[in-house]
């Protein structure tokens, strides 16, 4: 499993729910292939740089995905096919450097080891 940043932009006619139930469906296609997603940070309407579509706002959305890359294609294909997205992005992670906020598949099963006691004086 690998980690993957994805930055989406929305349609600016869409609402907060719209956007959310988006998001939803990235996580059901990454699900059917074995990925998750991970945080989900929307940063809401934005002007964009340039026109995409006749469209000068969007609604960002930056999410953490963890897959294989086999889905992380499959999420591409959707994304581009949508008409609900404008644009989209997936930068693949470095494995070591910045801590991820989603924990890999062995420290979700690895029990929660015990702090340490201290010697009573």
């Amino acid at each position: 499993m690998r980690l993957y940043e994805l930055m989406v932009i929305f349609h600016p006619g869409l609402e907060a729910e719209s956007v959310r139930s988006a998001i939803d469906r990235i996580g059901a296609v990454l699900g059917e292939r074995g990925g998750r997603v991970g945080r989900v940070d929307v940063w809401g309407r934005r002007r964009l740089a340039y026109e995409v579509r006749h469209q000068k706002d969007g609604t960002y959305a930056v999410i953490e995905v963890v897959g294989e890359p086999e889905a992380v294609a499959e999420l591409e294909r959707v994304l581009s096919i949508n008409d609900e997205v404008l644009r989209h992005k997936v930068v693949r992670l470095p494995e070591s450097g910045i801590p991820s906020m989603v924990p890999s598949v062995e420290e979700e099963a690895a029990p929660v080891p015990a702090a340490p006691v201290a010697p009573a004086p």
